[in-house]
C-alpha cells in the first residue's frame, strides 16, 4: 500500500480521484492536500494525471519517510523507495486531527488525552506503541516527537 500527500495548486471540489482512496482533503486557500492511500505506483499516476487533466497544478508530492519532492520531479522510483513507513511512536505524542474524534479515538489504545477541538489538535499518551501508517490512516497529522506527514 502506498500512502502520499498530493499539494495541488487549485479546488479540491476539482479533484478527480478513482483508483485511489482519499483519506483526507484539505483546502487551505488555493492549495489542496490530499492524502491517498494507492494499491499500486500506476494507480498514484492515473489519479495524478487525471487531476492534471482537469486543471489542477501538482506542487508537491510527500511521505510518510519524511521525503516532500516537487510535482515535476514525481517518478516510480521514488514511489518505490518511500511507498511506506514501519516506524512507529509511543508515550506522548501531540497531533492535528483531520477526522472525526469518534473515527479515531477508540483506534488508539490510550492511557489519557487532552483534545482541543478548536484547533482540532490533541496531546495523548499512548499505552501501547502505534505505526505512523496508522496515524495517516485515520487522519492524523503527528506533530511530535516528529511531524509526519510532513
Amino acid at each position: 500500500m502506498i500512502r502520499a500527500i498530493l499539494i495541488f495548486t487549485g479546488l479540491c471540489d476539482q479533484l478527480l480521484i478513482r483508483n485511489c482512496n482519499i483519506v483526507v482533503a484539505l483546502q487551505k486557500s488555493e492549495v489542496c492536500e490530499v492524502w491517498v492511500k494507492c494499491n499500486s505506483t500506476e494507480d498514484l499516476f492515473t489519479d495524478i494525471e487525471l487531476a492534471i487533466n482537469k486543471g489542477m497544478l501538482l506542487e508537491e508530492v510527500a511521505f510518510l519517510t519524511g521525503l516532500r519532492i516537487k510535482g515535476y520531479a514525481i517518478n516510480r522510483e521514488v514511489i518505490e523507495t518511500n511507498r511506506s513507513s514501519k516506524e512507529s511512536v509511543e508515550g506522548e505524542i501531540k497531533f492535528e486531527f483531520y477526522t472525526p474524534i469518534s473515527k479515531w479515538i477508540e483506534s488508539l489504545n490510550l492511557k489519557k488525552i487532552s483534545i482541543d477541538v478548536k484547533n482540532r489538535k490533541a496531546i495523548a499518551i499512548l499505552k501501547t506503541p502505534v505505526k505512523i501508517e496508522q496515524l495517516f490512516d485515520l487522519g492524523l497529522r503527528l506533530l511530535k516527537p516528529k511531524r509526519v506527514p510532513p
